[in-house]
């Protein structure tokens, strides 16, 4: 009797803490969530009220639940806001230059991990709850949802930087400015420089002097640099995010510079025609001549050109495109590519409209 008492107590307490194979290998909760990390992103064509945002979380599921779990999609997580509304997933779909990647349906086998990004547009700084709904293996009753914490406070939005290392390039590249403090990778001050001596070359092919003159370096270093402290001095340059993603970002650049159209030539050339009437007799001795005045005298009218936005300039603004390298950091593509073709208007811009073709 003893023994019989003695297995049955032993039996109660293997029930108890699930040992007995009858019980399977299933635990109470299927899936582990796991929210690796998180970060604001923006699709091309879309975009967000002030105080909103598209926040993608990079979550992680594992199978815990001894069997394969079949249906897994975006559309299996909802967050709710502390009201308890509901937001549903929204498609994102990053771009083909980037590393982000949503979560892919599919099955997922035991112990094994899924992982990728979904999205929800959300209030800034808000709480909120992630829910998982597994789905119901066979006949099996569906299992409760799986519930995470989400403080959206706790992830970065990079829009705020991303301007600021665009603005860092443009104020360095093409305008010249000093004392620029800079988190991107580019070398500036080269980059600088190659846009000066671009500046330079086109200058003479443009303005068609060179058929009567060539400009020395000096001459045309002058030119150049005194349009760039123009454009420093009273241009400006709007800034806005088209694209954002954890390693690549789209920067729209709007700016609102001289233009060599605007420049008063016409009053050098006739200064210079009332100075030397009757002088010439020769007619490319006369365009040498005029071409060299203008070229020494051109700088002088910048200061009362007016400013205004380049006439072909891409609605929204040219587009500055950044990677994010493995450092961390940042990198202004600036590159000729087919995938770079706004790169070489935003020169064109800062260079007075001249084509850079």
């Amino acid at each position: 009797m003893k023994i019989k008492q003695t297995l049955a107590l032993c039996g109660t307490a293997l029930l108890t803490v699930g040992l007995l194979a009858s019980c399977g290998t299933k635990t109470s909760v299927p899936a582990k969530i796991d929210v690796k990390s998180g970060t604001y992103v923006l699709e091309s064509g879309k975009t967000a009220e002030s105080g909103e945002g598209w926040l993608a979380l990079n979550v992680g599921i594992k199978n815990t639940s001894g069997s394969t779990m079949n249906g897994i999609y975006d559309g299996s997580f909802k967050l709710y806001d502390s009201k308890g509304n509901q937001l549903s997933t929204e498609s994102v779909y990053g771009n083909d230059n980037s590393k982000f990647k949503t979560l892919q349906a599919g099955n997922l086998s035991p112990d094994k991990t899924l992982d990728g990004y979904i999205a929800f547009q959300v209030d800034k700084g808000e709480k909120y709850e992630l829910h998982f709904s597994p789905m119901p293996s066979g006949a099996d009753k569906k299992p409760d949802d799986i519930v995470v914490k989400v403080d959206t406070s706790k992830y970065k939005d990079p829009t705020k930087e991303l301007t600021t290392l665009a603005q860092s390039y443009v104020d360095s590249v093409f305008l010249g400015k000093t004392g620029v403090k800079s988190e991107l990778t580019n070398d500036l001050t080269k980059a600088h420089n190659d846009f000066n001596a671009l500046f330079s070359k086109k200058f003479p092919q443009e303005s068609e002097i060179q058929d009567y003159y060539t400009p020395s370096q000096a001459e045309l270093g002058k030119i150049v640099t005194s349009f760039e402290a123009e454009n420093a001095k009273r241009g400006k340059v709007e800034y806005g995010i088209s694209e954002m993603f954890p390693d690549y970002a789209v920067v729209t650049v709007s700016p609102t510079v001289l233009k060599f159209s605007d420049v008063n030539a016409d009053s050098i050339m006739t200064t210079w025609e009332n100075q030397n009437e009757g002088k010439f007799d020769d007619y490319d001795a006369a365009m040498t001549a005029a071409s060299k005045y203008l070229v020494q005298n051109i700088s002088q009218k910048f200061a009362n050109t007016p400013t205004s936005q380049p006439s072909n300039m891409n609605k929204g603004g040219e587009k500055l495109i950044l990677t994010k390298e493995k450092s961390g950091k940042w990198t202004v593509d600036d590159k000729d590519s087919d995938k770079n073709y706004d790169f070489k208007n935003i020169q064109s811009d800062f260079m007075g409209g001249m084509n850079n073709y």
